[in-house]
Parts: C-alpha cells; structure tokens; sequence
C-alpha cells in the first residue's frame, strides 16, 4: 500500500512538474526573443518621423502627423501632446481607438484623425507651442519612441499695407521720403521696398530706411518702415518711378502696396506767352525774362524811329505849306 501509494503520489506530481516546466520554458522563451531582439538591432518600432507645420495662419485646419515601423508588431499606443498636456490618444484596443480630451483652444476633427494623424480646426494664437508625438509598439517589445517639432499660429493682418509720401510729384536732386504701414499683426509683419521693381536692400549708403514694431492693446503689433533718398534722373521711366512696399509673414501671408511718382520738371514759357503742360520737356524754348527783355526793346526801337521820322526837314515843310 505504501508502495502504491507511493506510486499514487508519484503520478499526481507529474502532472504539476509538467505544468511548472512548461511555464520556466515559455518564460526562457521570452526572454531569449528579447536577447535576440536587442542583438539583432531590432525593437519592433523605428525610424519614426514627425510631420508638423512650422507656421500657419489663425483659422486654418491644420493636420500633424507620425510616421513609423513597428517592424511587423501590433501598435499599442498613439499620443499627441502640446507644451507637455496630451490633447489626443489612439489605441486600437479601445472602444472607441481614438480620445480627444478636452482642451482649452484645441478642436480636434476625430472623423479625419487615426492611428498616425490628428486634425486640428480652427486652430489660434494660444496653439503656438512645442508638439510631441509618442507611439509606443505592442507585445512582447513595448518599445517606445517620441519626436518633438514646434508650430507657430500666425494672427495676419485684416488689413493690406498702405504707402504715404510727402509729395506726389518729385524733381531730380530732391529727396524722396515714403512711409509703409501694415495692420495689426502678430508677430510683426516683416516689410522690403522695391524701386521700379528692383528690391532695395539695407547693403547700400543710396537708400536710409527705418523699421518699427509698434506694440497695440490687444498685444498685437503694427509694423512701419520709412525710406529715404535721393531722387537720380535713373530712377524716372517714361517720366515716372514706381514704389513698392510688401510685408509678409514666413511664408502664410504677403501682400504688397503700390505707388507711382511723377517727375517734377521744369515748366517752360513759349515766346506767345503760353506754358506748355506742367512737367512737358522742350528741346528749345527763351526763357520768360529773355522774353520780357526782347520785347521791351523792340517797343524802344520803334518809338525812337517814329521820334526821328517826326523831326526831319521834310516833314516840317509839309505842316508849314498847310
């Protein structure tokens, strides 16, 4: 009986022993495919990118994405964070995957958002910041990776530039002096001049110009530069200059402001007395005091003659016989 029951004893610890080495040996397992993961170079995650505007406009529907290899493995996780707050989940498990938690200025479009893309609507100024993408692989490496990139939300001005000059016409050797102004804007509005479709840069002693951001109430800012210089007989085409202002922002907004200036040229006196059009150029012409001087003469002359003519002998005869 002993023996039997020994051997009782024997065939119910089988079993047991079985299951324990089968657990020991799935474990082993286990970590002999992680060894030869590590090895191998291989994490079941890589080469993961970050695709996020550096600059775009206030309103504008805006769509970040993260591109990865799970290397064959299921993903477990997608996460999107801005300045360290998570705004959007994915996890294919879930039900349903996506989450969109509810933060303060960001509106996230779910329908158009997945397991590698989040699209924000509407998206303001606040939204400015730091993005981070999170992915993390499933079983058995759970590896995780993270990319950062920075957008800026542009609040571009509601109104175009406008230019203003001191006088509308300008002669050669004077001096030009012109302002730009944008509308409110943040940040500033950049601005560039061209003269005659020419850009005039700050490496030249030919043009003075003059920058500033003037800071408003609703931290905003207005961007004006002036321009100063000297008008050269070149710079006239077909008796006129053209001027151009442009402010811009990155490459989300740009317009432009345009002004032509007439030649002032000198105006010149016909001998009939007669001004031609303001501004009209003549090879030939006297001058109005030359003028003045010619006639005066003339009328001396011809009352000196008429004196002479008057007090000859002949003259005196013919009043005496009357």
């Amino acid at each position: 009986m002993i023996v039997a029951a020994r051997g009782s004893s024997s065939a119910t610890s089988t079993p047991r022993m079985d299951k324990d080495v089968r657990r020991k040996c799935g474990k082993v397992r286990r970590a002999l495919f992680h060894l030869l993961l590590i090895v191998g170079g291989a994490t079941g995650l890589k080469d993961l990118t970050i695709n996020v505007p550096s600059v775009v406009r206030s309103g504008d529907t805006v769509t970040l994405s993260c591109h990865y290899d799970l290397e064959g493995l299921p993903l477990y996780s997608l996460q999107w964070f801005l300045e360290g707050t998570e705004f959007y989940r994915y996890l294919p498990e879930g039900d349903p995957p996506y989450s969109a938690f509810n933060i303060d200025g960001i509106h996230v479009n779910v329908s158009k958002s997945n397991s590698h893309d989040v699209t924000l609507v509407d998206v303001s100024r606040n939204l400015t910041g730091l993005y981070m993408c999170e992915v993390s692989a499933g079983s058995p490496s759970y590896h995780t990776m993270i990319k950062r990139a920075r957008m800026e939300v542009v609040d571009a001005p509601k109104t175009d530039p406008a230019i203003g000059i001191e006088k509308e016409r300008i002669a050669v050797g004077e001096r030009l002096r012109a302002n730009c102004t944008t509308g409110n804007s943040s940040p500033a509005s950049a601005i560039t001049w061209n003269l005659n479709g020419n850009l005039i840069t700050n490496d030249t002693m030919v043009y003075r110009t003059r920058y500033l951001a003037i800071p408003q109430d609703d931290d905003s800012q207005v961007s004006k530069s002036t321009i100063d210089f000297k008008v050269t007989n070149d710079m006239f085409q077909n008796g006129r200059l053209h001027l151009r202002c442009t402010a811009s922002i990155a490459n989300v907004y740009r317009k432009s402001a345009d002004i032509e200036i007439s030649e002032d040229a000198p105006r010149i006196a016909s001998i009939t007395g007669e001004s031609p059009p303001h501004g009209h150029r003549s090879s030939s012409s006297a001058s109005p005091s030359i003028t003045a001087w010619t006639t005066a003469t003339t009328m001396i002359f011809s009352l000196t003659a008429t004196v002479s003519l008057i007090s000859s002998p002949s003259i005196t005869m013919i009043t005496s016989s009357r």
